[in-house]
């Protein structure tokens, strides 16, 4: 083999060495155009009417009302409606529940959308709690579970009160 050839075959090894290196960092480097895990971190996304999430697994949904709900998620990102729901004047909710996040974050949150807005944080994390009489106004209201990566089990359980 001559020089010249080895030298061309050098330089072609080289330009595919360098294009498999731009490749590779833009796989490494590139993020999807949405994530549904930075639902989580972003209390505008959590206005819409529509859910977006994703899960590898799922036990236990919807919420059903003066019931004891057990629900599981594995790999949980985005935010999911558990209970939707018309409120009168003056109605009061009580909530109770038992959350274990064995990884990632979790949340359940009280969205009114009637004004566009996060009534509450329900629960953050991994406990078990319970809110009493919690007063709503009229409208029409979400109760979503919200995740960043969440693999989770728990209890949750909601009554309502005129």
């Amino acid at each position: 083999m001559t020089r010249a050839k080895k030298i061309r075959l050098a330089h072609i090894f080289s330009v595919l060495c360098a294009i498999i290196a731009i490749l590779l960092l833009i796989l490494l480097l590139y993020t999807p155009l949405f994530n549904p895990g930075r639902i989580y971190y972003n209390n505008h996304f959590l206005l819409n009417k529509d859910d977006n999430y994703q899960c590898s697994a799922t036990n236990g949904m919807p919420i059903i009302l003066n019931c004891e709900n057990e629900f599981s998620f594995g790999h949980f990102s985005g935010m999911r409606t558990a209970y939707v729901f018309q409120a009168s004047t003056g109605m009061q909710l009580s909530f109770s529940w038992d959350i274990n996040v064995r990884s990632g974050n979790f949340k359940i949150v009280l969205i009114d959308l009637e004004n566009s807005k996060i009534e509450t944080v329900i629960c953050d994390g991994t406990g078990s709690n319970s809110i009493d009489n919690y007063k709503l106004s009229a409208g029409e209201y979400r109760i979503r579970f919200v995740g960043d990566r969440a693999n989770i089990n728990g209890k949750f359980y909601i009554s309502q009160d005129k």
